[in-house]
């Protein structure tokens, strides 16, 4: 009941109509603050403050030894149980084709103000035969690709083996802070550089760890790009979509470059169908091209018109663009956008118009798209020997809408140390329900083998200068970033003194030149100034660049048809569309004659 309820009823069993309020009816304020005690008894927590409560619950009871570390400039709390770890590294030597997959929600933790910024749930899920555990989590009110990179480097140095395959979705911070910790790469684009290299036989040094985007989001960005979001566009949409989607299962380089081509070629080209002289357009040629990779059970082979086109072209200047110019995948996909860009020259006149001419969606695709065809496509699975045709990450989306539809229903958002508490207690019964007695076994032998685990109240402590220069699975740059927190005096329920040191040296005004700097599906390099650590996580826009600013929110969505399977009854739906198209020009061309009468 709350305190206004409370007020009104008593007001009613102790005063009469026109007398002075009784000294003995407490005032809201009161019963507010005595509603609130008694809410931190029954959860057994001590203080008005969240932190506070995190800081006890990391030195003594039931949570103590599943919380590792806790930041309060720039509030995050690193936990994971040691049942939730045993798991990890049992169910991670069994499987060796196990992956990972990370990802990050929102609206779950009440933030103290409007002013401050959004507190996000990080989640690390281990997928493989088995099902799927929760395995990590980090909760941050601070979303910079260095916080979450030094969330993975705790993990690797508790101990824990990085998996071979990591899947997320297109969060820019998180791909940087994977690709530096589990790849052991510099960055994301030295990621993208070592895979270059391989695909093009300059070099066989294969990155430690696969990084793959999911599906599902993968279709989902692309149908969000303005360009095919208009009403005139739904067939078209589907066109490139169900197009992409195949792509994405493509696994040869030299398959997929004749793709972009194709897909590019289309995009660019006014016209379809046949010249004067009546020969078929290269436009029509990979429209056919296109229709057939979505249509058929198995990748189409290349149609003989199409490789003369590529022989016909200066075989000398292809060979030195190929040798000089086509040193990363940017100077890749920008070739190929200039060869594409001449063979639609040619299909300015024709005997059809194209209804699939989107110029726009050419040039998203170029710098979008095409550059990272390494992290969403296929073509690395045969390098690595791990991973399906089709990535997913429903197990951490799926984990998320448990945690807010059952575990949390109608809760949501609380106070953060509220939260934390029953979310360790929520993911302690299902990680019961996830083992069985091999996993027991399985830590067993590894105890007599003293492959043991240093938990303690001692080792479960918020210590001062803490490093992480253990982690052998450290990269090659350094941030430095730590976090201390100096704690002085005994911690009693009247009594604290709290000395909060928080070392963060690259936290300084570069932060205002890189807010809501990357988009969550979204991702564009520029230049090298967006690979800086500063990027931020900006789950759903709730990243603002001021206070006042208005967050932007996404409308819910009919589930799409899965695009990734083919399409027999394809030549049904472009025929109406076909169709559709040519009505719409019937009716501008009349209306545009009468008008000219008139």
């Amino acid at each position: 009941m709350d305190a206004v309820t409370f007020r009104r009823q008593e007001a009613k069993r102790l005063k009469d109509f026109g007398d002075v309020e009784p000294s003995i009816l407490p005032n809201a304020a009161v019963l507010r603050k005595a509603k609130e005690q008694r809410l931190l008894e029954r959860h057994g927590l001590l203080y008005a403050n969240p932190i506070l409560n995190l800081l006890q619950s990391s030195k003594q009871g039931k949570y103590t030894g599943a919380i590792h570390n806790i930041g309060l400039l720039g509030f995050f709390y690193i936990y994971w149980s040691l049942e939730q770890q045993l798991l990890y590294r049992v169910r991670s030597k069994k499987n060796p084709i196990g992956f990972m997959t990370i990802d990050a929600t929102g609206s779950v933790i009440k933030r103290y103000s409007n002013c401050e910024p959004p507190i996000f749930l990080y989640q690390c899920m281990y997928v493989d035969n088995n099902g799927s555990i929760p395995v990590f989590q980090m909760v941050s009110a601070d979303h910079k690709s260095m916080h979450i990179a030094y969330f993975l480097r705790k993990i690797l140095a508790k101990g824990n083996e990085a998996p071979r395959m990591v899947v997320c979705d297109f969060g820019w911070t998180i791909l940087i802070a994977v690709a530096e910790i589990f790849a052991k790469c510099i960055d994301l684009r030295h990621y993208l550089k070592k895979c270059f290299n391989i695909l093009h036989g300059i070099d066989d040094t294969i990155p430690s760890y696969f990084i793959r985007l999911d599906a599902s989001h993968f279709i989902s960005m692309i149908s969000r790009w303005k360009c095919l979001k208009q009403r005139d566009k739904l067939l078209v949409r589907k066109f490139y979509l169900r197009s992409l989607s195949q792509a994405y299962k493509m696994t040869s380089l030299e398959e997929l470059h004749t793709f972009f081509e194709a897909i590019l070629v289309v995009a660019l080209s006014e016209y379809v169908g046949s010249n004067e002289n009546g020969e078929e357009l290269p436009s029509e040629l990979r429209l056919r091209y296109l229709n057939l990779i979505i249509k058929t059970v198995s990748a189409p082979e290349i149609s003989d018109e199409i490789k003369t086109e590529n022989t016909d072209r200066d075989e000398t200047d292809k060979l030195e663009d190929d040798d000089q110019n086509t040193t990363d995948w940017f100077q890749w996909s920008a070739n190929i956008y200039d060869n594409a860009i001449q063979l639609a020259m040619n299909c300015t006149e024709g005997t059809a118009i194209n209804a699939c001419y989107n110029p726009d969606f050419a040039k998203i695709l170029k710098t979008r798209l095409i550059p990272y065809v390494v992290l969403w496509s296929g073509v690395m699975r045969l390098h690595f020997q791990i991973g399906e045709e089709i990535a997913t990450s429903s197990s951490v989306e799926s984990a998320f809408a448990d945690l807010k539809n059952r575990a949390f229903k109608n809760q949501l958002p609380i106070r953060a140390d509220k939260f934390v508490h029953e979310h360790l207690d929520y993911l302690d019964g299902k990680i019961k329900l996830a083992s069985c007695q091999k996993d027991i076994l399985s830590i067993n032998y590894e105890q007599q083998n003293q492959v043991t685990l240093n938990y303690s109240a001692s080792s479960a402590e918020v210590q001062t200068d803490q490093s992480i220069d253990d982690c052998s699975y450290s990269s090659t740059i350094n941030y430095n970033v730590t976090q201390n927190i100096n704690l002085t005096g005994d911690i009693d329920k009247n009594n604290i003194t709290v000395d909060a040191i928080v070392n963060n040296n690259n936290n300084n005004s570069n932060n205002d030149n890189n807010k809501n700097s990357a988009m969550i599906d979204t991702i564009v390099i520029d230049n090298e100034a967006q690979l800086s650590c500063n990027i931020r996580e900006n789950w759903r826009g709730l990243i603002r660049e001021s206070p006042d600013e208005q967050c932007s929110t996404l409308k819910k969505r009919c589930k799409p048809s899965s695009y990734l399977d083919k399409c027999p009854e394809w030549d049904y739906i472009k025929l109406a569309r076909d169709q559709i198209y040519s009505y719409g020009m019937v009716i501008y061309a009349k209306a545009s004659l009468s008008i000219t009468k008139s």
